[in-house]
């Protein structure tokens, strides 16, 4: 299945301009391709040593579409991005986000993010910092929402912390991932999700 293929069969309910977001997700990717080339495996000494440095950027006039590498403080390509606003009242817009392995799709909304991982969905980011699992109300992770350090729970354990403490220039390079336990692949997938989330925030929000 396509990329627009399963934005079409996943998110049409949620969205009523989804022939439109699925034209820009096409065009995000297409911009992302030389990015996805350069991408380093996440592995948890990488994750560890993840930043919020931007080592490359850029924004089309054209297609009005931001994109970005994200790297390590060793400057290694860990994530790129790719982001559209869209005009209207509160937050609206559309990321695609990749690391190595995997694919990340966030839908922005004035109440709520959609979150998906590899065409899959996870669940409903709230403004509690709580994602709910699926479509039901039972919470898969969270993460606390003040302080410069942020912990984040898996499942009810607390597996990691994060450094909201925000860069006075995107050149900064700062660790942004402390961890607190040896984490397991779908703790790694949270964490990873929250660490997206907090760049799109910061450079694009």
């Amino acid at each position: 299945m396509g990329l627009i293929d399963f934005v079409l069969d996943t998110i049409a309910e949620f969205n009523p301009g989804k022939s439109k977001i699925n034209r820009d997700l096409g065009q995000i990717d297409a911009e992302l391709v030389d990015y996805k080339k350069q991408l380093v495996d996440l592995s948890d000494k990488e994750l560890a040593e993840i930043s919020n440095y931007r080592s490359d950027s850029e924004r089309s006039r054209r297609t009005k579409i931001s994109k970005a590498l994200i790297s390590t403080i060793f400057e290694e390509p860990a994530l790129c991005y790719g982001y559209k606003d869209y005009k209207g009242k509160g937050r609206n817009g559309v990321a695609l986000i990749y690391t190595r392995n995997r694919e990340f799709i966030f839908r922005f909304r004035e109440k709520n993010v959609t979150v998906f991982l590899n065409r899959q969905l996870v669940g409903f980011l709230n403004h509690r910092g709580q994602i709910s699992k699926g479509k039901s109300n039972r919470v898969l992770a969270e993460i606390d929402t003040e302080g410069s350090m942020r912990a984040i729970y898996v499942e009810g354990r607390e597996v990691a912390s994060f450094n909201y403490e925000k860069a006075d220039t995107s050149k900064v390079k700062k660790r942004v991932v402390n961890y607190i336990k040896t984490i397991n692949p779908i703790e790694r997938d949270m964490v990873i999700a929250f660490y997206a989330l907090h760049i799109i925030n910061q450079y694009e929000l």
